[in-house]
């Protein structure tokens, strides 16, 4: 089954690593409290979880995230990233590491 859960404190929705078709309804409802909606793409992973345009189901301002850019990925991979997550709608995008801490600052700044 899918799992999905609600940070009523932090707005945060988190519903892992699902296909859109797994999505479940109740996740697109909860997202109507948050003030934007990120979504979220690994450097190192080469599918996307996204379908084409997904970010129109939602009423908010779609971010994307791209994760592990410490990860030694190449501009090619960064780019595939960033046209993944174009393609689902995010139109503001943040390049980021946990290890590094790259493009955290400015992802804080933007949410704040």
């Amino acid at each position: 089954g899918t799992q999905s859960q609600a940070v009523d404190g932090g707005g945060i929705v988190d519903a892992g690593h699902q296909q859109l078709g797994q999505l479940p309804e109740a996740l697109i409802t909860t997202s109507y409290d948050a003030d934007v909606v990120a979504l979220v793409q690994s450097a190192d992973h080469p599918q996307s979880f996204f379908a084409p345009q997904f970010a129109s189901v939602f009423n908010k301002p779609v971010i994307g995230i791209i994760t592990k850019a410490d990860q030694g990925q190449d501009a090619a991979a960064l780019e595939a990233a960033r046209d993944k997550l174009q393609l689902a709608g995010a139109h503001t995008l943040f390049v980021t590491s946990a290890v590094t801490r790259e493009g955290i600052a400015p992802l804080l700044d933007y949410l704040n």
